[in-house]
């Protein structure tokens, strides 16, 4: 039996003897999902069977979608990704967020710029080259000169960073970014910073299998290191949270 994916059709298939009817009810039930309900009634010379199921699919977004979905008035304000398809709508910058990833981005671009080592974004949208499903908004991030699209495009960036910056806001929770530094990993970074401005902290994460601790914390006494992604770069992250 074919199921006709319309809210509240139905069908009719076979000739005069046997064949099936199914019924087909779709309704969105929260972002990203619906709720579907299947009633199948098949008739025939070997007697009659209903059938009824229910199901809760999940429909899946891509970068193209979001880039439409970013043009609509009620979304201007909105910061969406998405997650192995799942459209997430992140919390919006506050002043102290924004202050830090204008400061930090200052300080990465001024050394990339000066060792002509890439390039620096703020709040730009990054997807995995092999897949459209996945796609993240670092508050800063840093990209290779020899890995970066030329000319650098004006949509999505389609290839993720060497360096991802995420800036906790006050209605995220670590777990969420923690989890987010793991999906980086999944599609090629190689270094993630979780900034932490009510601890004036920053959380290092690395891929699993580098040489140093997987996860470190540094505190305004330390200094933050660009490691092998932006070699020589060095800042003291007293300047950051000051």
């Amino acid at each position: 039996v074919s199921v006709v994916n319309f809210p509240l059709k139905s069908a009719h298939f076979g000739g005069n003897n046997s064949g099936a009817i199914a019924l087909t009810y779709t309704e969105s039930i929260s972002r990203g999902s619906e709720l579907r309900i299947e009633l199948c009634y098949a008739y025939g010379k070997g007697g009659e069977e209903a059938k009824t199921t229910m199901a809760i699919q999940q429909r899946l977004y891509d970068a193209d979608e979001l880039w439409d979905l970013y043009g609509l008035p009620e979304n201007e304000q909105k910061r969406l990704e998405i997650h192995d398809g799942v459209l997430v709508e992140m919390s919006g910058p506050g002043g102290i967020h924004g202050r830090i990833a204008t400061k930090l981005a200052h300080f990465l671009d001024e050394y990339a710029e000066a060792q002509a080592l890439g390039i620096v974004t703020v709040e730009t949208g990054y997807h995995p080259h092999d897949s459209r499903y996945t796609l993240l908004l670092p508050d800063v991030a840093f990209i290779r000169r020899e890995r970066a699209p030329d000319p650098f495009p004006e949509k999505f960036v389609p290839l993720m960073p060497d360096l991802a910056v995420e800036i906790r806001s006050p209605n995220d929770t670590l777990k969420q970014l923690r989890e987010k530094a793991q999906i980086y990993f999944r599609h090629g970074t190689k270094l993630v910073w979780i900034v932490l401005p009510a601890q004036s902290a920053v959380e290092i994460h690395k891929p699993q299998g580098a040489q140093r601790a997987k996860r470190e914390t540094l505190k305004t006494r330390d200094i933050l290191s660009g490691d092998e992604v932006l070699p020589g770069f060095e800042l003291e992250l007293s300047r950051l949270f000051a």
